[in-house]
């Protein structure tokens, strides 16, 4: 008896321990993984960011080519999936974007069913030679349950890791496949009839243009006003000289010029000339414009075109007309023969 008075003492003196120091472990789980993928942010952002495209990556179609889909739109905010399959290692739940921040991040909420809640995410960096860093996350809570958070401790990031490393794998393989129709940007060749325009011309270091294009908008403007000349269309600006050093460029409003003198040094009348264009349609923040050009510099190399003056753009929704960013037009041009 006294062996067995001993037996259990000791079960309850574990069973304690094991509440006791289970309160201690950490309640919540925080688990992510990067990887270096040869592509512009661009293109990496749109494999996540449209769920239809999560087939070409994902480590869990790959467990279950077969798993039944529901898609409640597909890309961005409020893009939402949901799964269900017999695989003991997929199971059923949602996926859905609850923050969508262009070529930057994307924050996913997942919902398991009975086997619980958490978060994914994922962050974008640009690398030194022009590609991205992609680190993808979850989090999760254990809340007061004892047993997940020995879990957390001991078992998850060995369930975790194998999955999240092969999704890095299968989207660096996607995304570095990918060609510049995967930007999700619109790409066409037309006809201008070409235009004039007030401009003021302008040198500025590359990472400054934001300011001085500012400055010379804010100029312009002041000089339309005071004139009483009317813009005819959306503010431009043309490209003459690029580096990742300083940027050459002209800023500029579409006039009426006819009878126009401009009394002002510092500004003049300039023109679009008429002729063949590549035009792309570049929706979203000025930062993603970068990987615009790239895309029609792929397309014109693609078809053969050669390009035979300076690339102008057209902002044609722009933080005047539009405050959220995602909804912003800009329209980008490249004379060609």
């Amino acid at each position: 008896m006294k062996i067995l008075k001993r037996l259990g003492i000791i079960i309850v003196v574990l069973v304690v321990l094991f509440f006791v120091v289970g309160l201690i472990l950490p309640s919540k789980y925080h688990f992510e993984r990067s990887t270096e993928i040869d592509a512009p942010q661009a293109v990496v952002f749109n494999q996540i960011n449209n769920l239809k495209n999560w087939s070409n990556w994902s480590p869990w179609f790959e467990k279950d080519p077969d798993m039944k889909l529901t898609f409640e739109g597909e890309e961005g905010y409020g893009a939402k999936y949901s799964w269900e399959s017999d695989h003991e290692h997929v199971g059923s739940g949602t996926l859905e974007i609850i923050e969508s921040v262009e070529n930057k991040s994307i924050k996913t909420a997942l919902d398991f069913g009975e086997n619980g809640k958490g978060n994914g995410f994922w962050n974008l960096e640009p690398t030194e030679n022009g590609g991205t860093k992609a680190t993808w996350g979850f989090d999760t809570e254990a809340g007061m349950n004892i047993v997940l958070r020995y879990m957390f401790v001991f078992v998850f990031d060995k369930w975790m890791a194998p999955d999240f490393e092969k999704g890095l794998a299968n989207l660096k393989a996607a995304a570095e496949a990918a060609g510049p129709e995967d930007l999700a940007i619109e790409i066409s060749v037309e006809q201008h009839a070409g235009l004039k325009f007030l401009g003021m011309k302008s040198t500025c270091q590359t990472d400054s243009i934001g300011i001085d294009m500012g400055k010379v908008y804010t100029k312009l403007a002041g000089y339309l006003k005071e004139k009483q000349i009317q813009p005819t269309g959306p503010s431009l600006s043309v490209y003459y000289a690029y580096s990742p050093e300083s940027i050459e460029y002209e800023a500029g409003f579409p006039i009426n010029a006819e009878g126009v003198t401009v009394d002002d040094d510092q500004l003049g009348i300039s023109g679009i000339p008429a002729g063949k264009y590549v035009k792309a349609i570049h929706m979203g923040h000025y930062e993603g414009l970068k990987d615009t050009h790239e895309a029609i510099n792929a397309y014109i190399s693609n078809n053969g075109l050669n390009v035979i003056g300076a690339p102008w753009e057209e902002y044609v929704k722009d933080m005047m007309s539009e405050p959220d960013t995602t909804k912003w037009m800009t329209f980008v041009y490249y004379p060609v023969e």
